[in-house]
């Protein structure tokens, strides 16, 4: 029999990292968004108007399941209120989402059915606080527990529905680079082999690739990922995600933990030409996989010259060499992606309406505000139209004639 408790207080982050750690090796899903030096950082960052709701499932003592959920009031349309239940990692504003990738609910390997549905009846108990409707999203679609949960949601009278939302390219490393460029079809496999002529002519014997390994190196290595994350973004007259405050505050706080704890291993690197750095690369390998965050090139190289996806090449070559199993590139659809990644994997969204009366009377309303602004929109963008059309009919007035020409007759 399982044993469920609700943690509220964030003291229960510290107190739960042996047996979470632990039970990470033991779970269906191992990812570094899971692990609590990343769920406890981002919580305390993202933590305003958010309760934690961090579940812990026991069966004889031992942890078997957890979930770092939380419950957070919302307003759809900005009107209409909803209590909403969501996974740690998930919901911020656009302009500082860390978008953390895979996140979920952990359960030992063969106890998915029962954590998922202990969940559910701790929902239903009222345990997690009152709430209209669930929002899981960037679950991973191969997750064994998703099933089980869906299925235990629907048993007890909530309206589920799982949606597939966005995609992630990634290479499963082979033993060696030519197996890799073995994988992609010729006319990407001639794209790599260009790309690192370029560059290599290019860089001569000037060239040389640095990492961040001690907390020193790591605060040059963020200016230059700062820098040159900037000047891409700026150039399109666009904001930097690490203009975002609280986003550039995780990240650090993430790569200062995990010099210090070895939960995961930072990899900060940047590629210099003459000592000036021209490309940088911020990947977190966690689990014998290589995560691809984010990266940041120079604009003043010559167009034949490719840094960006230079850098990437140099550092797929380095982890195959290291036997790494994964190089992901995560979410987002780039043209560098399509032309590295060998393959991709699915992102799922899972929303469960509450059938208590309040929570249908708020999806009623939602649904209705919903339509009527879709209707507003469609109108005006009607009566636009007509407006348009009605002053390309109006004639053009006939141009006055000059005084010289009417005198003439």
């Amino acid at each position: 029999m399982i044993v469920r408790q609700v943690f509220e207080d964030h003291g229960a982050f510290a107190e739960l990292v042996p047996e979470w750690r632990d039970l990470l090796k033991r779970s269906q899903i191992d990812e570094l968004a899971l692990t609590p030096t990343w769920v406890r950082t981002w919580w305390e960052l993202f933590q305003d108007k958010r309760g934690l709701r961090l579940v812990t499932f026991r069966k004889v003592g031992k942890l078997v399941g957890l979930a770092p959920l939380l419950r957070r009031r919302v307003r759809h349309g900005g009107v209409i209120p909803s209590w909403q239940i969501e996974l740690c990692g998930t919901g911020e504003a656009q302009e500082e989402e860390i978008c953390s990738p895979y996140v979920g609910i952990l359960a030992e390997r063969g106890s998915e059915a029962e954590v998922a549905e202990s969940l559910v009846l701790g929902l239903f108990a009222g345990e997690l606080g009152t709430w209209d409707e669930i929002l899981l999203t960037s679950l991973l679609q191969t997750d064994s527990l998703l099933s089980p949960l869906v299925r235990a949601l629907r048993n007890c009278g909530a309206t589920t529905t799982t949606e597939p939302i966005n995609s992630a390219s990634y290479i499963r490393l082979p033993s060696n680079w030519d197996s890799y460029l073995a994988t992609l079809p010729g006319q990407r496999r001639y794209f790599v082999r260009r790309t690192l002529r370029d560059l290599e002519a290019w860089l001569g014997n000037d060239g040389g690739e640095r990492f961040a390994r001690t907390h020193t190196e790591l605060k040059q290595g963020r200016e230059v990922l700062y820098d040159l994350h900037r000047q891409r973004w700026h150039a399109e007259g666009k904001d930097g995600v690490f203009d975002a405050p609280r986003f550039a505050k995780f990240h650090e706080a993430i790569m200062d933990a995990f010099i210090e704890n070895g939960e995961a291993e930072l990899e900060l690197c940047w590629m210099e030409r003459a000592g000036v750095p021209f490309a940088v690369l911020y990947n977190i390998i966690y689990n014998g996989r290589v995560y691809f965050y984010q990266s940041g090139r120079s604009l003043d190289v010559p167009k034949t010259v490719r840094p960006g996806i230079g850098i990437h090449l140099a550092a797929i070559k380095r982890h195959i060499a290291l036997g790494r199993a994964e190089y992901d590139f995560l979410e987002g659809a780039h043209f560098y992606k399509s032309q590295l990644a060998s393959e991709e994997r699915t992102l799922v969204c899972i929303r469960a309406l509450s059938p208590a009366l309040r929570s249908q009377a708020v999806h009623t309303s939602r649904k209705l505000l919903l339509e009527a602004t879709r209707k507003a929109k469609s109108t005006f963008e009607q009566l636009k139209t007509r407006a348009g059309m009605r002053a390309e009919a109006k004639p053009e007035p006939e141009p006055a004639q000059d005084a010289s020409q009417s005198a003439d007759g």
